[in-house]
């Protein structure tokens, strides 16, 4: 498949409409210690985080829009996918991911293991109970159908971090055939990377 078709194929799944404004990569900033003029290194992402993204981020990870006040946001870095994660709403803003052929053509069963993601703190993400008696189903933006070979990767994708709240007719319907037909664009192309956030 010729490059120009596989871009419009990778821009056609961008659906963060509103939410970003382009793309980075994470950079080290420099600020000041608190009450001193001493300046100190923030953390930033690491290398082993800044190959995840490479990987997963085709373009860097989405910028967020500077006149839209996002809260407290946080990126996680994970081997299947990449996203940024609000504390204030309890999902995520975007999620990036690189799929393959390979990813899509496993026998790695679902097991439906939701779970609070581990990496952010209680109190700034969606807990299983957020879930209950509202009538939504936690649909995925990083499917897991997209990892169906390696058991550890699939069950990431299970973290309600890579949650957003859906009608079910929403997310077993259009959602799961958008899934799809995704997962198809893999196996003909050997690999898409996909934007998606709520």
């Amino acid at each position: 498949m010729n490059r120009s078709r596989r871009l419009v194929r990778v821009l056609t799944v961008v659906f963060v409409a509103g939410l970003v404004t382009g793309c980075n990569v994470p950079t080290r900033a420099r600020r000041p210690a608190q009450r001193t003029k001493f300046v100190q290194k923030e953390a930033g992402a690491g290398a082993a985080d800044r190959k995840r993204l490479e990987d997963n981020c085709i373009f860097g990870g989405p910028k967020k829009d500077k006149d839209w006040d996002h809260g407290k946001t946080q990126t996680i870095y994970r081997d299947g996918y990449i996203l940024e994660h609000s504390a204030v709403d309890k999902v995520p803003l975007w999620v990036c991911e690189h799929i393959t052929r390979e990813e899509v053509s496993g026998d790695v069963p679902r097991q439906n293991k939701f779970k609070p993601d581990p990496l952010l703190p209680k109190g700034e993400r969606a807990e299983l109970r957020d879930y209950r008696g509202f009538g939504v189903d936690r649909g995925h933006m990083a499917p897991a159908g997209n990892q169906t070979v390696d058991e550890t990767l699939k069950l990431e994708t299970f973290f309600l971090s890579n949650m957003a709240p859906q009608t079910a007719e929403l997310n077993r319907n259009i959602w799961a055939a958008l899934e799809g037909e995704v997962r198809s664009w893999a196996e003909d192309d050997g690999e898409v990377w996909t934007i998606t956030g709520p």
